[in-house]
C-alpha cells in the first residue's frame, strides 16, 4: 500500500465522518473510522472515480475483504497497478 493511496483515503474517511485524518491508521477498521454501510458505498463510487479504477459491487467477499482503512488503499494499489500493466499491454504485469 502506497503511502498516497493511504493519506487519500483516510483524508476522504476524515472528510466523511468528521474524524482526524491523523488518527486514521492502516489498521484502523472501516467501523473504528465511523464508516457505516451507507459511507462504504459511498466510499467506493469516490475510490473508483478518483483512481478511474472498477470495484465489482458483486463480488460477495468486497465487503468481508476491506475492513481496515489499509485493506481498501491495498486493493486500490493492485487495481491501479493492473490497470497501469494492461494500458502498458501486458496484462500480467500486476496480476
Amino acid at each position: 500500500m502506497s503511502q498516497s493511496t493511504f493519506t487519500r483515503i483516510a483524508d476522504y474517511i476524515a472528510k466523511q465522518t468528521g474524524k482526524d485524518a491523523a488518527a486514521i491508521l492502516p489498521e484502523t477498521s472501516l467501523e473504528e473510522a465511523g464508516v457505516d454501510s451507507f459511507d462504504f458505498i459511498e466510499l467506493i463510487f469516490q475510490v473508483e472515480e478518483e483512481f478511474g479504477i472498477h470495484i465489482d459491487h458483486n463480488q460477495n467477499d468486497v465487503a468481508a475483504r476491506l475492513k481496515t482503512v489499509g485493506d481498501i488503499a491495498g486493493l486500490i494499489d493492485e487495481l491501479v497497478a493492473a490497470k497501469a500493466g494492461k494500458a502498458a499491454g501486458n496484462p500480467n504485469e500486476a496480476a
